[in-house]
């Protein structure tokens, strides 16, 4: 979650809403991560969690982390958005968006 950090600080105060959702099936494992790892943004848990819980199978994940690129428009902009890692070219995702 470094990688998140780093995003979330580049853009403070800019037009951008960071949304993590967990698919977790334990509520309290899940509030102590949150806890632990300090991240900012919009947290919520799937409130029937696990791989066949309704985020999960709406937006075909199979693996995790898993990372979405939204427009302003509430339509995904890019197929493959990269991962936090991957800053720059992140980053240059985003920028397209907020132009």
């Amino acid at each position: 979650m470094p990688s998140a950090k780093k995003l979330e600080e580049k853009y403070k105060g800019k037009s951008i809403v960071f949304l993590y959702v967990s698919i977790d099936v334990d509520m309290d494992s899940w509030k102590k991560a949150l806890d632990k790892l300090k991240i900012d943004g919009i947290h919520m848990l799937d409130g029937e969690g696990g791989w066949k819980g309704p985020v999960a199978t709406r937006y075909g994940v199979t693996g995790i982390p898993v990372y979405f690129l939204i427009g302003k428009d509430g339509k995904f902009a890019i197929t493959n958005t990269p991962r936090p890692s991957d800053i720059d070219l992140l980053c240059k995702e985003i920028d397209k968006l907020m132009e």
